[in-house]
């Protein structure tokens, strides 16, 4: 292949991903990929990942052997006409598997939901029996049976990675970029955007509209990474706390609370990136601890444990009432309100255990003492695939404990 050539597949083959990865993220859809009424639906983006990544080790091939594609897939003593991702990946240089190994790896670490470690066993997982996995995904809607597991968004982030290696080695001064790095880039570029946003609306009302004192900087300074900074501040902004955490600065509490908006949202955020993924690990809003952080020794992500045990029961306490109101988002008011109420706080969403009977778990445990020195404690208790919310509200009669009641019960709360 000579440049030109080279150039061309380069072309087409960032543009079909670049194109795959937009649709997806515009899907409404789960992370993981399950048989069943979804696999139609997600149909395209499988049979899109799978040719992808096949085409691109294949073209990475061809160029580290220095041959045409045409030639490659001519050779008698290896098959490179297989679909098996597998075994193609095995045909790589060992700097280029490095460099795959490596992306997948952290990938993997942000996206823990996928259990497959290294990925040379997720590209055998996903190939099938005989390496038969795309041709069943392939033919799915017109052929039911048994079909490999897999993830779409573990499937077009390996491709995208397989891109950028060819293009490195058309332009080796390239580098590629981790998912670490492509989610420190969004929330600096998105930062920049926000203060722009903020620096206007405080012009326009005569405010201070400036970092003159090195504040921004003197945060980002304070933690070991700059990913963690962000991740703390998503968690504070979760339970309405960004005013406690900065600490007296009202325009970088509107820079921050402006900043976070714009990372939740769904048209910044999609619905199946890195960055939806570890805005709500950040948040604590997935059963696999309270947070996220970036571990820089051995650049990896790691969970931030929960720091309630866990607790299972058969059923919810006596005294425990069923929240009627605003299902969605109840479990985030009640959060932030025992936050900015001054209660210490701790939770856990690790639902269900060994003991199969046990099904409702103490999810949050939020303690205040009382003027009288007694101790005002609620409970918030839930259960697996259930919408169901109680709260036990434990302490002696006081005026305090009757605020709380009231304000849990109050539908106008729902908004």
């Amino acid at each position: 292949m000579n440049q030109s050539e080279r150039r061309e597949i380069l072309q087409r083959l960032e543009s079909a991903q670049k194109r795959s990865q937009e649709a997806f993220e515009k899907t409404e859809k789960g992370w993981d990929l399950h048989q069943g009424t979804q696999i139609a639906n997600w149909w395209i983006f499988m049979a899109a990942g799978y040719s992808g990544i096949e085409q691109s080790f294949k073209c990475m091939i061809a160029m580290e052997r220095g041959i045409t594609i045409e030639a490659l897939l001519k050779e008698k003593q290896t098959n490179f006409r297989t679909h098996d991702l597998g075994d193609l990946f095995d045909q790589i240089s060992e700097d280029t598997k490095q460099v795959l190994n490596e992306y997948y790896e952290r990938f993997q670490s942000l996206h823990n939901y996928i259990e497959t470690e290294r990925l040379c066993d997720f590209l055998k997982e996903v190939s099938g029996t005989e390496g038969k996995g795309y041709e069943q995904w392939r033919y799915a809607l017109i052929q039911p049976g048994p079909i490999p597991p897999n993830s779409v968004d573990c499937m077009l982030a390996i491709w995208c990675a397989s891109v950028q290696l060819v293009e490195k080695t058309l332009y080796p001064s390239r580098s590629i970029w981790m998912p670490d790095r492509e989610l420190l880039q969004t929330f600096e570029s998105v930062l920049q955007d926000a203060w722009g946003e903020v620096y206007i609306r405080r012009q326009n009302a005569e405010m201070e509209v400036a970092d003159d004192t090195g504040e921004l900087d003197r945060w980002l300074e304070s933690y070991d990474h700059p990913i963690n900074a962000y991740a703390d501040l998503l968690w504070n902004h979760h339970r309405g706390m960004i005013s406690e955490y900065v600490g007296g600065s009202d325009w970088l509490v509107e820079l921050f609370c402006e900043w976070s908006e714009r990372i939740t949202r769904p048209s910044q955020n999609g619905t199946q990136t890195g960055l939806s993924c570890f805005a709500g690990r950040a948040k604590g809003n997935t059963r696999m601890g309270i947070g996220v952080r970036w571990d820089a020794e051995k650049n990896r992500f790691k969970n931030v444990p929960w720091n309630l045990d866990q607790v299972l029961a058969e059923s919810v306490p006596d005294t425990a009432k069923k929240i009627e109101w605003g299902m969605g988002e109840t479990r985030h008011k009640i959060l932030s309100k025992m936050h900015r109420e001054g209660f210490d706080v701790k939770e856990c969403r690790s639902y269900g255990g060994e003991q199969e009977d046990k099904e409702w778990s103490c999810t949050m445990v939020a303690e205040k003492t009382q003027a009288s020195r007694e101790k005002l404690i609620l409970e918030m208790w839930e259960k697996a695939r259930s919408s169901d919310i109680y709260v036990d509200l434990k302490g002696a009669a006081s005026k305090e404990i009757d605020d709380v009641q009231k304000w849990i019960r109050s539908p106008s709360h729902r908004h």
